[in-house]
């Protein structure tokens, strides 16, 4: 399955098998399970609760090639 461009939350998603591409992905702190996910110049939007903290460490280094840009 793949989704290109738009936005997107991943609260409360099981997602198997997917790429995003050129999507804002936002994540909220709520249940969230990911399987051979794969994210292509994305832009991430996250809550800075534990779960958001760590699904951020989980992206910088599940991936080989990451930029990473703080917008605070």
């Amino acid at each position: 399955m793949f989704f290109t461009g738009g936005a997107l939350s991943l609260d409360d998603r099981y997602g198997k098998n997917i790429v995003f591409r050129n999507v804002e992905v936002h994540y909220s702190d709520r249940q969230l399970t990911l399987e051979d996910v794969i994210f292509i110049n994305c832009t991430f939007v996250i809550d800075n609760g534990e779960a958001g903290q760590k699904l951020g460490a989980d992206l910088l280094t599940s991936s080989p090639i990451v930029n990473f840009r703080n917008s605070a």
